[in-house]
């Protein structure tokens, strides 16, 4: 991965030159070079027409397979974009992922692939930390509803109880509270 200075320099054009130029020589495979800029896309697409082309957001509102791969801010994508971006049969790779519980959520959600810093972390990682499968969720999620349920309404249950005893306890007490007035008054 290439990091190229940014598109308001005025070299920018003449940089890209530069490295596609390089890799060409290096006798890398260009089907593993994954090309993000956009500017000057075309040139470098008849330069060079087996790199990997990948999109950013600006392919957001184009989910139809048009593009084969978007690189986009795992914060910018729900589980739901992603998998959506699947059945269109578009790549997603996500960045920057550093920490193995983000990678493991990626995971499950389906990103294809993740930019990282912390590749001595996560290429150890064979399996996501924990996957627990839709079915035990939902009946985790189901009995400790019903707990909670019924906590509450033993809750309520035991106030009511309660109020009941004191307004008993109550009634006896305000007999002698009016007792003791008139007598008072008298």
């Amino acid at each position: 991965m290439f990091d190229l200075m940014p598109l308001e320099d005025p070299h920018y054009k003449r940089l890209v030159n530069i490295t596609v130029e390089t890799i060409l020589k290096s006798g890398i495979d260009q089907e593993l070079i994954l090309w993000l800029p956009n500017k000057f896309r075309m040139d470098v697409r008849q330069s060079a027409p087996r790199f990997q082309h990948i999109y950013g957001l600006e392919s957001l509102d184009n989910k139809t397979g048009k593009f084969p791969r978007v690189n986009l801010a795992y914060q910018k994508l729900s589980s739901r974009e992603i998998r959506e971006y699947h059945r269109n049969n578009v790549s997603v790779n996500l960045f920057v992922i550093n920490a193995p519980w983000l990678f493991s959520v990626l995971w499950c959600a389906g990103t294809t692939s993740v930019t990282t810093n912390a590749c001595q972390v996560l290429q150890k990682m064979q399996h996501p930390l924990w996957l627990l499968p839709r079915a035990t969720y939902q009946m985790i999620w189901i009995v400790a509803d019903c707990v909670s349920l019924l906590l509450v309404l033993s809750a309520f249950l035991l106030l009511k109880r309660r109020s009941r005893k004191k307004d008993s306890r109550g009634s006896s007490s305000d007999v002698l509270l009016t007792k003791i007035h008139s007598l008072l008054s008298e």
